[in-house]
């Protein structure tokens, strides 16, 4: 329960979904191609349905993945928390969610949240448990090696919390934390 949780207001970092973000310098070249964890700590400062994203990992470009709250896939009703992932010709190839609503993550509280990703296995854990997903695998299967193709050693892809590419429709509120894992958390 992160409701009575305070953070130092010089220390976090604050979105007004204006096109502002924090870039993660020199991308992740180091990444384990076989697991991966995204942890953030987050408060929504924006109750609309719209998508607001958290995270975008290559931005609009191909091999892309992102992170968002509200709907962002237009795959299932009620879309809480998403993240999708565009194969090397640009089309969706994979996305997942968790369906609680939208206001779920919108509440104006702050929120825990913990992507697991494996090659076949793929997670959600919203502010310490274990969530339901819907899956839908595009234009591959689960046991395609997506996160190799996301994150390209050699391309050390670009990584920015708050907002997808260069887009104007950015995150509103606050992200305090941001954590990438070379494992999949427990």
């Amino acid at each position: 329960d992160l409701s009575n949780v305070s953070f130092d207001s010089n220390a976090q970092m604050t979105f007004d979904g204006t096109g502002d973000y924090i870039n993660i310098a020199d991308g992740l070249a180091s990444v384990d191609t076989t697991k991966l964890s995204i942890e953030m700590i987050f408060k929504s400062t924006s109750g609309d349905s719209s998508f607001r994203p958290l995270l975008g990992i290559n931005g609009d470009q191909p091999n892309g993945g992102y992170i968002c709250l509200g709907d962002f896939t237009g795959q299932w009703p009620n879309e809480s928390i998403s993240c999708i992932f565009v194969n090397a010709s640009g089309t969706i190839f994979l996305s997942f969610a968790h369906t609680g609503g939208y206001t779920l993550l919108k509440d104006g509280n702050y929120h825990h949240i913990v992507f697991n990703f494996e090659t076949s296995n793929y997670k959600i854990f919203i502010d310490g448990i274990e969530v339901a997903i819907n899956a839908s695998y595009r234009n591959g299967s689960a046991a395609t090696p997506m996160i190799s193709n996301l994150f390209n050693t050699t391309a050390s892809p670009n990584v920015r919390v708050g907002i997808v590419g260069t887009g104007s429709n950015g995150f509103v509120g606050d992200i305090p934390v941001t954590k990438i894992y070379n494992r999949a958390l427990t």
